[in-house]
């Protein structure tokens, strides 16, 4: 039995306007996930990585801070290898000493893929100094000084 054109159409107007409500409800999900909480403020990026870039010859605008930010909050509910990568970048902006990390006391793992990792950080190379760091079970990138982050 073929349908008429105006049935095709209302269901297909119906299906598709599910699909939408659908998509809308996962993206308010994925937004309060998602959100800029997750990442610390592109000012806040700014402010740490433009004077070792200015040091080096570089340049480090405030759209480069913007990027990295957004990159952040969407790696840092992801974890993995993507946090990995989003540190190492950071790592060649700041001119710093790689990407280290603090294990547990507990030894509990706390995920799959960084084991008992309490947390990543880059190097600055004084533990008194703001680095870029993430906390593993938060899932959640921050700025402080190394020795605010171990204590």
């Amino acid at each position: 039995m073929k349908r008429s054109g105006s049935a095709v159409s209302a269901s297909k107007a119906k299906r598709c306007s599910t699909r939408n409500s659908a998509n809308e409800a996962s993206k308010s999900r994925l937004g309060s996930v998602r959100g800029h909480a997750r990442a610390p403020s592109a000012l806040a990026i700014y402010k740490l990585v433009s004077p070792h870039a200015k040091h080096d010859g570089r340049t480090f605008t405030m759209a480069d801070a913007e990027s990295l930010r957004d990159v952040m909050s969407e790696v840092a509910v992801v974890g993995g290898s993507s946090v990995s990568a989003v540190l190492e970048r950071a790592n060649r902006a700041l001119s710093a000493h790689g990407v280290e990390s603090i294990l547990r006391d507990d030894r509990e793992w706390v995920d799959r893929y960084f084991g008992d990792t309490r947390l990543l950080y880059v190097n600055m190379g004084d533990a008194y100094i703001d680095t870029i760091a993430y906390d593993v079970a938060k899932k959640k990138f921050i700025i402080r000084s190394w020795n605010e982050l171990v204590d």
